[in-house]
């Protein structure tokens, strides 16, 4: 089976999972900005292959800026705090991973190189756990 076929609560369920692990814990403040320009060079090879649409470059250019603009925003600022700094731009990255996720969907990628029985099977140990 394809990461493409999986259900669409299994692609969002590994959609999340991977975004809050990115963005939502410790892992962002120990690897950005420097994992970020990772997965934007893995998106931008997927512009490559895949087919889509100039406005989703577009669209895609523009998050990386938001992405960018709130950490300068917020390391500039004299008045912010060292937690601040740490996860600036947190949130902004959080959409670029997003669309990058859902890119790689459609092309049968999982950021982490899950394949599907991988993703299906920690799916259904989480609804096990829950």
């Amino acid at each position: 089976m394809n990461i493409s076929e999986l259900p669409n609560e299994v692609r969002d369920w590994a959609r999340q999972s991977f975004v809050d692990n990115e963005c939502g814990s410790d892992e962002y403040r120990e690897t950005q900005p420097q994992k970020g320009f990772m997965y934007i060079a893995e998106m931008w090879s997927m512009f490559e292959a895949g087919t889509w649409r100039p406005e989703e470059e577009l669209d895609a250019l523009q998050e990386v800026r938001d992405w960018l603009n709130e950490m300068l925003r917020v390391n500039d600022d004299p008045n912010s705090q060292d937690w601040e700094k740490n996860y600036a731009g947190a949130h902004e990255l959080s959409i670029v991973l997003t669309r990058m996720f859902d890119m790689g969907w459609k092309l049968n990628y999982h950021p982490y190189n899950y394949d599907a029985e991988t993703i299906s099977n920690d799916y259904h140990d989480s609804l096990q756990e829950a």
